[in-house]
């Protein structure tokens, strides 16, 4: 009897092996499908990407002299120290080696001591996007010129590592700010006769064409442009309208070409 068991034993140890290899043989793709390949990852897009330039934009009529009225960003410095931020000017020209590349040059104060930065803004294929190259590729700086009339504003978006910060530039300064750099007896008019100052204002503000005539239709555009970025107003920092630098000497230019 114990043989018979041993016998029936054996021929079910036998079926249950047949059976697995058959298992494997002819269903062994369903219980072990071969591994697909990935699908290649969609490219990354980051804010700047979905910024539209201005419309056929003319680079030729960017050149020149900008004054830096207002910053949008979170940067944390401007955060930091937003109330601290120095009148700035930046003039944009063609480079004299290359139709692809801008220098801009950037006057600043820092300490009370006037510096320039010099710096180049390669073209891209996209009219109105610039490059600002860094020591590395994910150090660069994509630009948007993002809306402009050329002759009065000029909005532009500036993004690193993701994060954007905006800018508003004017074309001209207030005439009565232009009037108080250039006139050292003007300060002495206006410090030893206050009773002229209302009247001085008055007439300065509105003899022609200035930053003021137009801040406030522009801060609004602005201001909704940031919006779209989520940097509400508590993220916008006004730059001082006044003392901007002039002539700076070698020792204080600071040479970030080809880069910093």
């Amino acid at each position: 009897m114990a043989g018979l068991w041993r016998c029936i034993l054996a021929v079910v140890m036998l079926m249950c092996v047949y059976l697995w290899d058959s298992a494997e043989a002819v269903g062994g793709a369903k219980s072990r499908p071969r591994p697909q390949r990935r699908p290649p990852k969609k490219p990354k897009i980051t804010p700047i990407d979905q910024t539209q330039p201005e419309q056929d934009i003319d680079i030729e009529r960017m050149l020149g002299t900008w004054y830096l009225l207002n910053t949008a960003s979170k940067c944390s410095y401007l955060v930091n120290h937003g109330t601290k931020v120095e009148p700035t000017v930046i003039t944009i020209a063609r480079t004299a080696t290359s139709n692809e590349t801008l220098s801009v040059s950037t006057k600043t104060r820092h300490n009370h001591q006037c510096w320039e930065i010099l710096q180049v803004y390669h073209l891209t294929s996209v009219p109105g996007r610039l490059t600002l190259k860094g020591s590395a590729p994910e150090q660069n700086i994509e630009i948007v010129i993002g809306d402009t009339d050329y002759n009065s504003y000029a909005i532009m978006y500036y993004q690193k590592q993701g994060k954007i910060t905006m800018k508003l530039y004017g074309r001209f300064l207030p005439y009565f700010f232009r009037y108080f750099i250039l006139s050292s007896t003007a300060l002495l008019i206006l410090y030893y006769f206050g009773k002229y100052v209302k009247g001085f204002l008055c007439c300065a503000v509105f003899a022609g064409k200035s930053v003021d005539n137009l801040s406030e239709p522009l801060l609004t555009k602005f201001e909704e442009l940031a919006a779209k970025q989520n940097l509400q107003r508590a993220y916008h920092f006004p730059f001082p309208t006044y003392s901007h630098c002039g002539d700076v000497d070698r020792d204080h230019v600071i040479n970030c070409v080809p880069t910093c």
